[in-house]
């Protein structure tokens, strides 16, 4: 590095000032960005965990209507075993 602030890198003169300046532009966009895709990424979560609440209660329904379901198959079975017995 000499006293106009470049470097000889390979032979090639580099100023040292400009690319640390284009490295921090690139950094900040980059910043950025990931910060918009990780908002895309929580909404996506978010829309996720929605849904699988609305699962979680429907597929209690259909347990409950299940359940509901043995309970009357079996007291038709109770009903037709008295009505054999008489």
């Amino acid at each position: 590095m000499d006293i106009t602030g470049h470097m000889y890198l390979f032979g090639i003169n580099i100023p040292i000032m400009e690319l640390l300046l284009l490295l921090s532009i690139v950094i900040v966009v980059y910043l950025i960005i990931l910060e918009f895709e990780f908002r895309q990424i929580r909404n996506i979560v978010k829309k996720f965990d929605d849904e699988e609440l609305i699962l979680t209660k429907s597929i209690r329904e259909l347990r409950d209507s299940i359940n509901d379901l043995r309970g009357i198959t079996g007291l038709r079975e109770k009903q037709k075993e008295k009505t054999e017995n008489i």
